[in-house]
């Protein structure tokens, strides 16, 4: 995982970290560009968000897992520090999270939406609760 700036968006200032595979229970998703799988930490909002950008040669679709803090029984960090290794983050969950998928600008310039959707990990993140 790779540590960013913290960013300024519509839910406040985040720590972004790139992440290079998300993986809940029999689920996994491996983004084909960095920057297309994100772990984002609103400290104001205490929440962790999972930002996930799903792509074809159509279209883009950006998706998220939403998890506050309170629904987080354990979180465990490994940094390897060195180049080439593997950083892991693990998150041990209470209750099943949010997901949210995001919608375009609206025609006024506001901020973008974003709405409730079903589980988009085929039901994987509504029975597990290991998240790495």
């Amino acid at each position: 995982m790779e540590l960013q700036q913290h960013n300024l968006g519509a839910d406040g200032p985040s720590t972004d970290l790139t992440a290079s595979l998300l993986k809940i229970g029999n689920w996994e998703h491996r983004p084909r560009k960095k920057g297309y799988l994100l772990a984002k930490f609103f400290h104001a909002k205490q929440k962790l968000v999972w930002e996930v950008l799903l792509n074809d040669e159509y279209s883009a679709i950006k998706k998220r897992i939403e998890i506050h803090w309170s629904n987080i029984r354990a979180l465990q960090a490994n940094y390897s520090g060195g180049v080439g290794q593997t950083d892991t983050l693990l998150v041990v969950l209470d209750r099943p999270p949010l997901f949210l998928m995001k919608h375009d600008l609206l025609p006024n310039g506001t901020q973008p939406l974003w709405q409730n959707i079903t589980d988009f990990t085929d039901a994987s993140a509504s029975l597990y609760r290991y998240y790495t």
